[in-house]
């Protein structure tokens, strides 16, 4: 936060040192990244439901793109409505609650599970993600007006390496507590590190001093 120091010519600014700001958006840029690991669980998910073809699997992440840029635009129409720390608040509960309720579905009822897989990834988590990731891109942009190209590369950059990182950690948990539970804890994983941002997910004021 910003400070201010008293002295005999009056009231001096201090300014905001935004590199925990500049962090949080980088931080809420891989966070939201995650839906990118679908292809680490395609081939995990065909075994579990043989009956699932390619087809299938493809046009759950097709789809998925889809519902996440209509949630951007419409996050951007209710921008100046919902402050960004809300927005980023929603998103990061629907992030864990759409991949947090892949446990749930139907081993023994394919057909079903399909259509819940459908509403957790497609619908409820990419709605998550359009609305923290239109937030984290016009927020957290305007902490490097001396440098907005550098800022909004960096965010880009991490939100591309999210799927190696969690990728790994896929690789790793699959063989251990299967794929539904896996694709569970790394939404969970998401939802965590964009509540732990929320104190730094607001607009940058005049007394920041920014540059």
């Amino acid at each position: 936060q910003c400070s201010f120091i008293v002295s005999s010519g009056g009231i001096i600014l201090k300014k905001t040192n935004r590199v925990p700001y500049i962090l949080a958006g980088m931080l809420c840029a891989f966070a939201s990244g995650l839906m990118f690991t679908w292809s680490y669980f395609r081939e995990p998910l065909s075994e579990l439901f043989p009956t699932w073809t390619p087809a299938n699997l493809s046009t759950i992440f097709s789809f998925h793109n889809t519902v996440v840029c209509i949630a951007m635009i419409l996050t951007g129409l209710i921008a100046k409505k919902v402050s960004p720390r809300i927005r980023v608040l929603i998103g990061a509960i629907l992030i864990g609650a759409g991949l947090g309720s892949y446990p749930f579905l139907p081993v023994d009822d394919p057909d079903k599970a399909f259509v819940m897989a459908i509403l957790f990834f497609t619908v409820i988590a990419a709605i998550g993600v359009g609305l923290s990731s239109t937030t984290w891109t016009g927020t957290f942009v305007l902490w490097a007006p001396d440098r907005p190209g550098l800022m909004v590369g960096c965010m880009l950059l991490v939100y591309s390496c999210c799927p190696f990182v969690y990728g790994a950690i896929a690789s790793a948990l699959i063989p251990k507590i299967g794929v539904l539970a896996t694709m569970r804890t790394i939404g969970i994983i998401s939802a965590v590190i964009l509540l732990a941002c929320l104190p730094f997910v607001r607009m940058p004021k005049p007394e920041d001093g920014l540059p």
